[in-house]
This record gives C-alpha cells, structure tokens and sequence, in this order.
C-alpha cells in the first residue's frame, strides 16, 4: 500500500496497529490512528492521524488532550476509557470515518497530513438546526442581524450615491 500524498477529503477504515499510543518527535504522548483510503482513485493508499495527549492549550483554546478525546468521541464512539485502548480492550480497527488532508512544512520538507478527522456521516455539509435552536436564535438575534445589515446597506447606499454626484456612474455598462 501507497502513502496519500494528495490534498483533498477522503473515506477511511482504521487498520491494525499495535498500540494507538506513541511519542512524537518532540517526545510528548500521542495517539496514532492508522488510516486507508476506502473509496475514489486513491483507494487502498494510508495515511496516519496523529492526535496530541498534552494538556495545554491549543489553537482553538482548548485543552489539547480534551480535543483529542472529544474528537474521538464524536468520530469513533470513544467512551474516553484510556485504559482499556491500552489493554486491547477497545479498539478503533475497522471502523470508518472522513477525513481532509493539508499539505504541512515540516523540518523544511513538505508533507501531506490528516488535518480533519471526522465522524463517517459528515459529509461537509450542514446538518438541520434543532427547532428549538432555531426559534431561540431567531428570537433573540433578529433585531442585531438586521442592525447590522441596515449599516452595511447604509454604507453601500451612500457610497452609490456618492458615486452619482461624481459623475463616476458613466463607467458602469448599464
């Protein structure tokens, strides 16, 4: 089997490995989730997702480790029990999933990583918004949404108009 070296969004089986659990270059825990393309051109070529056990803040502002296990809650149905991964108990082996690849300098050379690792329904789309999310949303949010059309609409409004008394119209194709 091939390395993906292709940016796109791809379906994935987990496969086999002997422990999830691993060092990373700069010698912090992590998980390794061994991955193969199971669908498109690129069928049948790998690819690993690595997932941070550090407890600091990333990016997003969360707790790295608490990210790691939300996202394998929501992706696998990881119940968190760090143990039992450990012991074989559970395993993530065969089961599915989405993922989308980004392309990553590191160490002065490009590479394709897993940048998304996402449940198998999430087909990039949106999901419906819960009725009662939406009422309460449109309730409480309307009177700003509109605000803030209205100053953007003002804006445009007055710029057009500003536009006409210059004479800068007579460049437009209608």
């Amino acid at each position: 089997m091939s390395k993906l070296d292709v940016v796109d969004k791809f379906k994935c089986r987990v496969t086999e490995i002997d422990s999830y659990f691993g060092e990373s270059s700069q010698g912090n825990p992590c998980l390794a989730i061994p991955l193969e393309v199971i669908e498109g051109e690129h069928e049948g070529k790998t690819i690993t997702k690595y997932l941070s056990l550090v407890k600091s803040e990333g990016k997003d502002g969360k707790i790295t480790f608490d990210r790691t296990i939300e996202t394998l809650a929501e992706v696998f149905g990881f119940n968190g029990d760090l143990e039992a991964l450990y012991q074989g108990e559970i395993s993530f082996t065969g089961m599915e999933c989405r993922i989308k690849t980004e392309l990553e300098e590191y160490k002065g050379e490009k590479q394709v990583k897993v940048a998304w690792l996402n449940h198998v329904d999430n087909t990039g789309g949106l999901k419906p918004l819960d009725e009662a999310k939406l009422k309460s949303l449109v309730r409480s949010d309307n009177d700003r949404a509109k605000a803030v059309a209205q100053k953007v609409l003002g804006e445009n409004q007055q710029n057009i108009e500003t536009h006409s008394s210059t004479g800068q119209d007579e460049d437009f194709p209608f």
